[in-house]
């Protein structure tokens, strides 16, 4: 899998030229684009607003502006800096999801879960699926939501830097400020999330009240885990640590760099095939039409 991140990655047709073809009328050329793109576009947008089929929808409403808007490419970047910076002025200009309406403090939402903890485990007979993908599920979703309680710039930054290993040249350029501006931006993001879960989550510190293993029965018994409706656990085949290229960064000290590792050993998600839909929704009339800006 291409990743759109790494400038010196070598590909067979560079996006810049299948651009060019797809201007001319080649739907081939588009396809291509897209199909390259699409899980990246996916898996920031599902981070940024936590909710998988809702993830899909918006999705499905970038790619449509980068296909609408193509003929504006005008080469003053690399293509795929323009495609995520379409990217993040979608989901930080999203309206505000139902997560982010609570306006709770950062460690409200968690002292909450905390106390809410439950040592015993389901009955294993009445379950669905293996008792470990749940827990497996609750870990997921439970980090997934400390990046919901981030502010959406902070929590972007984030994503971009420290997830998907963004350096701060091209995070600069995607989110229009400066390298300066984008590593103070991480290094702040970082910290709020290092220094929460260190104090909250088991994960980092196994002082701590708060397990995955403990929130599993709670979860289901409040309707947060679904066993037969896993969101977070399916349709995937890697890891983000595995088609996101490692980038060696200074960071404070070890545990920083376990709490980055916990992150990038969450799942990357396979969409589905957004050009088939578009497809739909474009006739081959149109295609031409809209990528010559007339």
């Amino acid at each position: 899998m291409i990743n759109p991140f790494t400038r010196d990655e070598k590909i067979d047709i560079p996006d810049e030229i299948l651009v060019s073809s797809a201007l001319e009328g080649d739907r081939d050329a588009f396809e291509k684009l897209i199909r390259r793109h699409q899980a990246w576009i996916y898996n920031i947008v599902l981070r940024m607003i936590l909710d998988p089929y809702d993830a899909e929808d918006v999705t499905q409403d970038v790619l449509v502006k980068i296909f609408s808007r193509l003929h504006t490419f005008k080469g003053e970047s690399k293509f795929s800096t323009w495609v995520y910076r379409i990217t993040a002025n979608q989901v930080i200009n999203l309206k505000v999801r139902s997560l982010e309406k609570k306006e709770l403090p950062f460690t409200y939402y968690w002292k909450k879960r905390r106390i809410s903890s439950d040592l015993e485990f389901p009955d294993k007979k009445n379950l669905p699926v293996d008792l470990s993908l749940l827990v497996e599920e609750a870990r997921i979703g439970c980090m997934m939501a400390i990046l919901i309680y981030l502010q959406r710039n902070q929590r972007l930054v984030y994503i971009l830097g420290e997830i998907f290993g963004v350096n701060d040249e091209m995070g600069s350029e995607i989110l229009e400020i400066s390298k300066g501006n984008f590593r103070t931006k991480l290094h702040r993001a970082r910290k709020r999330v290092y220094d929460f879960m260190h104090k909250e989550c088991g994960l980092i510190n196994e002082g701590n009240s708060c397990h995955c293993e403990s929130k599993v029965k709670t979860l289901i018994g409040n309707g947060k885990l679904h066993p037969e409706r896993l969101r977070f656990t399916r349709n995937y085949k890697h890891e983000v640590i595995q088609v996101a290229t490692e980038r060696r960064r200074q960071l404070n000290n070890l545990m920083d760099r376990y709490c980055q590792k916990l992150f990038r050993e969450h799942p990357f998600y396979n969409p589905p095939d957004f050009f088939e839909s578009l497809s739909k929704i474009v006739e081959d009339s149109q295609f031409e039409i809209i990528c010559n800006g007339h």
